[in-house]
């Protein structure tokens, strides 16, 4: 008798803790019936407002030593110059020499290079530069337009606000649309770029020569922020 009704009593035990196990998944469903998932996003057009000039210097011959010293005279000249613009950041890079060889592989010439690099909220200073530096024999690789931190961070503060601001007139629409008597924020997102890679602006290189100033015009780049999140329903009181 006593072992039989230890058995009932450990049946009873499982049969309890099973329905307690079943029980709860749809009890938690039941409470994320009234949820609600959405997401919004605001964009903004910003001009450039800085640009990146890459220009280089280049010797061929047949005494790499020669033509390192005609090469760094030529940087050299180009940086000091830059320097004494105000509100242009000036830097050296990619310093390079290689030998050129035909099919054969025969030896032909020595080529050195060396690149300068110009950084600049001002256009306009930037562009007579760059055209002086090119009348100077460098070389225009690349011209390149960029949003600068101080007006990325200003736009993205504004766009934000504005982005949290449409979220939260989604969730009162729908909480109202569907007669609700209000809602709790379960959770959110903000999705924003960083900062962005240059882009190439179109911009045909001067012959070296010529001393006119590069044309350099501030460009569009559109910033997006994304709001995503979820919220809970509340039921009118009864």
């Amino acid at each position: 008798m006593t072992k039989r009704n230890s058995l009932r009593n450990a049946t009873g035990s499982v049969l309890l803790a099973a329905s307690l196990l079943f029980a709860q998944p749809i009890f938690a469903e039941t409470e994320r019936l009234h949820r609600v998932a959405f997401a919004e996003a605001v964009s903004a057009e910003v001009a450039h407002d800085r640009t990146v000039a890459l220009l280089r210097a280049q010797a061929e011959g047949q005494d790499p030593a020669e033509l390192a010293d005609r090469v760094n005279r030529q940087i050299d000249a180009a940086l000091k110059r830059a320097n004494r613009v105000p509100g242009i950041e000036a830097y050296t890079t990619g310093y390079h020499t290689e030998a050129l060889r035909d099919r054969e592989g025969a030896f032909r010439r020595w080529v050195v290079q060396q690149q300068l690099r110009l950084v600049s909220d001002d256009n306009s200073a930037l562009g007579r530069l760059v055209g002086a530096l090119q009348q100077e024999g460098l070389l225009l690789v690349a011209l390149t337009g960029t949003v600068s931190e101080a007006q990325r961070r200003k736009t993205l503060d504004t766009l934000v606000a504005q982005a949290l601001h449409a979220f939260r007139h989604r969730a009162e629409q729908v909480t109202q649309t569907l007669g609700f008597s209000g809602y709790r924020l379960v959770r959110i997102d903000l999705d924003y770029p960083t900062a962005q890679p240059g882009v190439p602006r179109g911009v045909a290189f001067l012959a070296a020569r010529e001393a006119a100033p590069v044309p350099i015009t501030g460009e569009l780049e559109t910033v997006t922020v994304r709001v995503r999140g979820e919220v809970e329903l509340l039921p009118q009181s009864q």
